[in-house]
């Protein structure tokens, strides 16, 4: 995700971009853990299965075999600084390669 650490003011919103080329949509996972233990992901965009709180916005912009997903964090607030974020490819949910003809 981009970028890599954010300052924020309280009650604002943050974007955050994840771009992958040649892969299909449905791979593509984004999750936030907690920055102490336990580290357990938290799923907000899954397989194509979008798992929103009024917290996240997800957007995707496709051009050719590029994909650029957009994160946004809705009302920041103090909670918020103890979460990663992380945009991946999920294998089994289709991280392939997409074929252009």
């Amino acid at each position: 995700m981009n970028p890599n650490s954010y300052t924020a003011q309280l009650g604002t919103n943050v974007t955050m971009t994840c771009e992958t080329s040649g892969l299909a949509i449905n791979g593509i996972v984004l999750a936030y853990y907690s920055t102490t233990p336990p580290i357990t992901p938290y799923f907000i965009y899954l397989n194509m299965y979008p798992n929103f709180t009024d917290k996240y916005v997800v957007r995707f912009s496709t051009t050719g075999n590029n994909i650029t997903v957009y994160l946004t964090i809705l009302n920041v607030d103090l909670q918020d600084q103890y979460y990663s974020y992380d945009c991946t490819c999920y294998m089994y949910g289709g991280c392939f390669p997409v074929v252009s003809s």
